[in-house]
């Protein structure tokens, strides 16, 4: 991967060289169309004195200077295109310094002084078309270099001295600069080009190596161990089986069946002791939890003395039991052992027979109910034996009440 990388990068970097290269080509170039076009343009205005080219020379050195928006990719054809004042080609992009976007190309000091060279003496060809230009509109020159003077418009000199011998060797000045740049620039590239090629020659080499080197290492890994591919894909089966037990996915498929003595035989053994001994956990829980399951049916009947029997290793079922357990005899105590004697014994209570007991049980509801029982039934044995003496005073009342009246009727006569 690393190789890979390097290799990524190299490729990235030439990629950068070539489109550096590109971009200052047109920007150079650019330099040199403008100069171009400033000598197109003069020479129209100093033939022809119309002020549609003064003004379009003027924009040409604006625009390379900055001052107002270079047109979308004015690398290519523009100026050769505006027959009228005004019109635009392309669309306006950003104000851009010529040189500046050069150095942003990523030249060296060496051609960008080049160019700078190239600029100045741009610089010294615009002095004459501007003496020119003036010309043709009858400004010329004073002593101080002010174009003050005001004469008939002298289209003639205006044309001679924009195909001057003077106007050819200053655009000379202008053209070998910027071929100097392309020369220079053309050489720093392809040494740049050449070394990253170098290098990637060296990564492309040593990953080939690498290939080979992995191929060989994984064909001889291949030979030694054929015998051991098959164990290997019943160790794989093997866990899967496994795991989709664990999961519930499927039936227990038992152990690993290797019994080798090398590397895969060994972490058969290891893996096997760990499927015996997960797989004994597993079945003491379920068995835990099937004991549960039947302890709460029993509890829901009613059966308030059962208790969880079964155990496990696994700390979190083992204190939910102890809890559970715990939660059963709690209640037990507070109620009952067997809530079905209670409901049987409320509902002879309902009848007004108060004479059952629960016996054998010591839960606190149970005890209170058989001592209210006790008390019931001592309140209606008194009512009972209070109802006798009352009969027994009501006979000897009356029998008084029949002698009386026999007395009484005795002495009447």
């Amino acid at each position: 991967m690393t190789v890979v990388s390097f290799i990524y990068q190299e490729f990235k970097q030439m990629q950068e060289i070539q489109t550096k290269k590109i971009v200052s080509i047109q920007l150079a170039d650019e330099l040199r169309q403008s100069s171009d076009d400033l000598t197109r343009l003069a020479r129209l205005f100093s033939v022809t004195g119309d002020s549609k080219y003064e003004k379009m020379y003027g924009d040409v050195i604006k625009i390379r200077n900055g001052e107002i928006a270079r047109p979308e990719d004015y690398h290519r054809i523009y100026w050769d295109l505006v027959l009228e004042y005004g019109q635009k080609p392309k669309p306006d992009g950003k104000k851009v310094v010529l040189l500046e976007a050069l150095k942003e190309a990523g030249i060296t000091q060496k051609e960008l002084a080049l160019l700078d060279e190239a600029s100045k003496n741009s610089d010294k060809l615009v002095g004459i078309e501007t003496t020119a230009m003036n010309a043709a509109k009858g400004l010329f020159a004073d002593s101080n270099g002010k174009y003050t003077i005001k004469r008939e418009p002298d289209l003639d000199y205006a044309a001679k001295l924009m195909h001057s011998q003077e106007y050819m060797n200053e655009k000379a000045k202008i053209v070998k600069p910027i071929d100097d740049f392309l020369a220079t620039l053309d050489i720093r590239t392809s040494n740049e080009v050449k070394k990253t090629v170098e290098k990637l020659e060296f990564f492309i080499l040593l990953m080939a190596i690498c290939l080979v080197a992995v191929s060989v290492i994984f064909t001889l890994l291949f030979i030694l161990n054929k015998d051991k591919i098959p164990n290997l894909y019943k160790f794989s089966d093997g866990l899967d089986g496994f795991f989709k037990y664990i999961n519930n996915e499927a039936s227990y498929s038992g152990l690993i069946d290797i019994d080798t003595k090398d590397e895969i035989g060994n972490m058969s053994k290891v893996v096997n002791e760990n499927i015996s001994r997960t797989k004994n956990l597993m079945e003491q829980d379920r068995v835990l939890i099937d004991d549960v399951k039947r302890v709460v049916n029993e509890v829901k009947e009613g059966h308030l003395d059962r208790r969880i029997e079964k155990s496990t290793v696994n700390p979190s079922l083992e204190e939910l039991k102890n809890s559970f357990n715990y939660m059963i005899e709690i209640t037990k105590q507070n109620v009952c052992k067997d809530i079905n004697r209670l409901l049987l014994l409320l509902e002879d209570f309902e009848k007004l027979d108060f004479r059952g007991r629960i016996s054998g049980d010591d839960g606190k509801i149970v005890v209170g109910i058989n001592k209210l029982a006790d008390i019931i039934n001592q309140i209606l044995s008194e009512n009972k034996s209070n109802g006798l003496t009352l009969e027994e005073s009501s006979k000897i009342l009356l029998s008084n009440v029949n002698t009386l009246n026999q007395s009484s009727n005795a002495a009447a006569e």
